[in-house]
């Protein structure tokens, strides 16, 4: 062949090359990400709803989710016991989000996702107020009211696309238009003006300030962050009858106040508000509102290969010396360690959270500061969780803390016999099981900190599950028996998964069960709970949290002669102790 022939072939080559190039990188900028959102204000479990009550309409809230699927999903209202069940029905969702009045306390306004479809880059969550990073109201707000962000990527197409979700204020107009305001410009920040969402219940009509806000109308129109439109009234401008709150009665001639807000630029597929109800029952008393839209992003915002950080801002009120320190073979199996100056060894305070072992993070513990001035050092663990590692991980893992605590004890001035373990619910459960049960030490094990005894000095915990065997704890505090804790502890999905194979899980319920273990020599505990000891339970709430499980524990511990169990209930409580701080004090100090 000719060098000029060979020099055409080498010029064909090149370009068809660079065209192949560009044109899979055109293919790429193009792709599309289409996501299906759901709005839903499911009115919280606590409200004496009567006939509306949770138990009697929550299988209509799942058929209304399960029916529609969506890829994100905004709750509102939510309580901590209704995520629970949620996540019991929806294993293929994850939730973020914290309560409005922190940590599980209050309502939240969650983001669901489907864990199959996205990821999440970054999350967090910020009050509705003028001190947006703390539990707190403004504005003469009636209520706390928080609003919950996630940056998601979906796996497929590796596009990524940031929610928000809120509940805003019932009682102010201006709280309703500054939390607007807060919430769009957080947006603003993202730099996703093409590939976002904003839901949630607003309280406030579509003629509002706050609505006007959010879509930049009206008074709004030059502000600086992203405009919004509604996707029902893209595909539906003139409706009438568009109420969302209807009370339960199914109408719909109110205002609409339930919202799905996207970019202008984006392409609606479908809106509805669904009125779904069976037979005159209707799931909630707001109608859900859904949206699918097809978002396009521009070539500068498709996400580079490096992720986003995840990004958490600690809250409690010192950072540990060693954060998220590996104790153990599994991803949650991490710990954080605050080291308490002084001379010599120091007496350790662990802490373990709750969540009904379905939930929750060692970030939750407050207050570290007053046990580091006493000279006293302070760790909080993270464990296993049962939705994908049911019992015995979640305990198992806490008790390898211990032994990993001990294990570090020379490089971290840690005293091994000074140890006090404190827990809120499934925490205090699980605190409550290591302080009666044997030792789990291995001394013959290659593994030095298996080697490690678990046996602790006191325990002091709240709202804690002195056992987990439904069939032991029904007069206890039925009807509420069968909580997510519960049924997900041995891997089941539902009440009536635990009954069919109940003679298969027996033995698991009753080995983790800690008053089946409770014998003289255990060491001194305070427990204590809600005031309100009356039956039948109120709630799952009131039920897996009920004063009966310190009081039973109380009688077997004076029954076999231990009598170091130190009881309150409500304001009533032993004259030893004046609260679990002064408990562990003196566990540790004396």
């Amino acid at each position: 062949m000719s060098n000029p022939l060979k020099a055409v072939l080498f010029i064909l080559v090149t370009i068809n090359l660079a065209l192949a190039q560009l044109c899979a990188q055109e293919s790429a900028d193009s792709q599309v990400l289409e996501v299906k959102a759901m709005s839903f204000n499911i009115r919280n479990s606590y409200a004496r709803d009567k006939e509306n009550s949770w138990d009697l309409r929550k299988e209509l809230v799942y058929k209304v989710i399960q029916d529609y699927a969506p890829d994100v999903l905004g709750l509102q209202e939510a309580n901590h016991e209704q995520l629970g069940e949620l996540k019991i029905q929806f294993p293929n969702y994850r939730h973020i989000g914290v309560a409005s009045d922190g940590g599980t306390k209050g309502q939240y306004s969650a983001v669901l996702y489907l864990k199959s479809k996205v990821r999440v880059l970054d999350s967090g969550d910020f009050w509705i107020s003028e001190t947006p990073e703390k539990v707190s109201k403004s504005w003469r707000s009636a209520h706390r009211r928080i609003c919950t962000w996630a940056r998601l990527q979906e796996l497929k197409t590796s596009k990524e696309l940031v929610v928000y979700n809120t509940h805003l204020d019932d009682g102010s107009g201006k709280a309703r238009e500054k939390g607007a305001e807060m919430i769009m410009k957080h947006l603003h920040g993202q730099k996703l003006k093409d590939a976002f969402i904003v839901m949630g219940d607003f309280n406030a009509a579509e003629e509002s300030k706050a609505i006007a806000q959010v879509k930049g109308t009206g008074a709004f129109v030059n502000a600086v962050y992203p405009k919004a439109v509604d996707p029902f009234r893209v595909l539906n401008p003139e409706a009438k009858n568009v109420g969302t709150y209807h009370g339960f009665s199914g109408k719909d001639s109110g205002a609409k106040i339930d919202y799905i807000f996207v970019p202008k630029n984006a392409q609606v597929l479908a809106a509805e508000i669904l009125k779904t109800n069976h037979n005159g029952r209707y799931p909630s008393d707001h109608f859900p509102v859904t949206a699918r839209v097809s978002f396009k992003q521009t070539s500068s915002e498709v996400p580079k290969k490096k992720e986003v950080p995840k990004k958490k801002v600690d809250s409690r009120d010192t950072l540990p010396t060693y954060a998220n320190v590996t104790y153990g073979d599994f991803e949650r199996n991490k710990l954080d360690f605050w080291q308490a100056k002084g001379e010599g060894i120091r007496p350790v305070h662990v802490y373990i959270h709750g969540g009904g072992w379905i939930q929750g993070d060692k970030t939750r513990m407050k207050g570290i500061k007053k046990y580091l001035d006493r000279g006293i050092s302070v760790a909080a663990v993270n464990y296993r969780l049962t939705g994908e590692n049911p019992l015995p991980a979640p305990v198992h893992d806490a008790a390898r803390a211990i032994q990993f605590l001990r294990y570090k004890a020379k490089e971290w001035d840690i005293d091994k016999n000074r140890f006090v373990l404190s827990g809120d619910s499934a925490g205090g459960c699980t605190s409550m099981w290591l302080a009666c049960h044997d030792d789990l030490a291995k001394p013959d094990s290659k593994d030095p900190v298996e080697r490690e005894s678990t046996r602790v000095q006191g325990i002091a915990v709240a709202g804690a599950q002195s056992a987990i065997d439904p069939k032991m704890i029904a007069p206890w505090i039925a009807p509420y028996v069968y909580h997510g804790m519960i049924v997900m502890a041995v891997g089941e999905k539902s009440k009536e998964d635990v009954i069919a194979n109940y003679a298969k899980h027996q033995a698991t319920y009753q080995e983790f069960s800690p008053i089946n273990h409770l014998s003289k020599d255990d060491p001194p505990m305070w427990l204590a709970y809600n005031g309100d000891i009356s039956l039948p339970s109120k709630s799952f709430g009131h039920a897996i949290h009920h004063g009966n499980f310190g009081i039973k524990m109380k009688e077997k511990s004076k029954a076999i002669g231990h009598n170091k169990l130190y009881l309150q209930i409500g304001k009533d409580r032993d004259p030893k102790y004046k609260n679990g701080d002064d408990f562990i004090f003196q566990m540790l100090l004396q």
